[in-house]
C-alpha cells in the first residue's frame, strides 16, 4: 500500500466517518506520512461519555476500508472542543 494509496483512504475514511457522526464530531485529516495518519478531532461530542469511544470509531472505518491492523499511537488534547490523533495503519 502506496503512501498516496493510505491518503486516498485517510481522507475517504473522514468522509465516511463525518457523514454519519457530524455535527456531533467531525474528522479532519490533517497529515499522511508513510503509514502514520494525522487527523484533528473536534465537535460538540460528550466528553465525559468517552472521547476515545468516537476517536476508535475512525479507527474501525480505517479497519474496514483496509483490511488491516490500526493502531492509536498518540492522542493530544489541543483545546477544549478538539484532539490531534495519530493512527498507524500496520502494512
Amino acid at each position: 500500500m502506496s503512501g498516496s494509496e493510505i491518503e486516498k483512504i485517510a481522507r475517504e475514511t473522514a468522509e465516511r466517518y463525518n457523514r454519519y457522526r457530524s455535527p456531533e464530531a467531525i474528522i479532519n485529516v490533517l497529515s499522511v506520512e508513510n503509514s502514520v495518519i494525522e487527523v484533528v478531532l473536534s465537535g460538540s461530542f460528550c466528553r465525559s461519555c468517552g472521547v476515545y469511544d468516537w476517536i476508535e470509531d475512525y479507527k474501525y472505518e480505517l479497519i474496514d476500508l483496509t483490511g488491516r491492523q490500526v493502531d492509536i499511537i498518540e492522542v493530544e488534547q489541543i483545546d477544549d472542543e478538539s484532539y490531534k490523533v495519530k493512527f498507524r495503519i500496520h502494512l
